[in-house]
């Protein structure tokens, strides 16, 4: 299936069948029910898939079409990792779990990101995040954003719960006071990795103080 041409728009709807995303595809699960479903990598210019006859592969890419099963499918995309990420945990492990949980979600198209050397390419910004600083994802993400459906939107946005949900609280503030309600997803990713890795020099410099104060004797 491929994604619907056009600017921030869906391709039309009847009744009985519901719209279908730009970065995604629809379910037909009876003979009468149809649903919509996304996740996967998308082409650079934002308007379908890579794969040219993309598949969902998890149950949580499907989006519920009636009001409480729907909540319960967001409420699920949004919520966190149940062991909260902080200071001085394995940067990889986390960045594996989240990738996980967004690929099983079909959260995982927000996170990609045109390259900022390439712009026929685009790059995870979990796994590739030192391609980008904020400053040049910023530019990136604001033309990106305004090509987004309204799938794209709902999902960006449980994206960046799900990643504040999956923080403790010192780091989930941090996070917080750098960020703001309109930033994308990829921009709380790369704020989040300016945290850590400002806490990491001035730990390495704080290191580096304590041996300069030392006296030769002092060492073995």
């Amino acid at each position: 299936m491929s994604g619907s041409g056009g600017t921030g728009t869906t391709a039309a709807s009847t009744p009985d069948m519901p719209t279908k995303p730009l970065m995604g595809g629809i379910a037909q699960l009876s003979c009468e029910d149809h649903v919509a479903w996304t996740g996967g990598k998308p082409l650079a210019d934002w308007t379908a898939l890579e794969a040219q006859n993309p598949i969902y592969e998890s149950p949580n890419q499907l989006w519920a079409r009636y009001a409480s099963a729907s909540q319960k499918a967001y409420n699920y995309r949004k919520t966190g990792l149940s062991t909260k990420f902080k200071l001085g945990n394995d940067l990889k492990n986390f960045q594996q779990s989240v990738c996980e949980k967004m690929l099983d979600c079909g959260l995982d198209t927000i996170a990609y990101l045109v390259d900022p050397v390439d712009p026929t390419l685009v790059k995870n910004v979990i796994t590739d995040h030192a391609r980008y600083t904020v400053l040049s994802a910023d530019a990136l993400s604001v033309a990106q954003k305004a090509k987004y459906d309204e799938y794209d939107i709902q999902n960006d946005r449980a994206a960046k719960t799900m990643l504040l949900d999956s923080l403790d609280k010192d780091l989930k503030k941090d996070l917080l006071d750098s960020t703001k309600t309109s930033d994308t997803f990829h921009i709380y990713w790369l704020q989040l990795i300016k945290i850590l890795q400002s806490v990491s020099v001035e730990r390495f410099d704080r290191i580096k103080a304590r041996i300069r104060k030392r006296h030769p004797w002092q060492f073995d």
